[in-house]
């Protein structure tokens, strides 16, 4: 990914649909904390 399309990306995230787009950041972020964690408890 180019610097310009991070931009664009962390403007679409701070635009009008604030609200929604942190809700799915917060999601991804579970989700990503979840999986790293199931892999290092079964990866033991």
């Amino acid at each position: 990914m180019d610097k310009l399309e991070r931009l664009e990306i962390i403007s679409r995230l701070q635009g009008r649909d604030s609200r929604t787009n942190r809700k799915l950041v917060l999601v991804a972020l579970v989700g990503v904390v979840l999986s790293l964690a199931l892999h290092l408890v079964l990866g033991g």
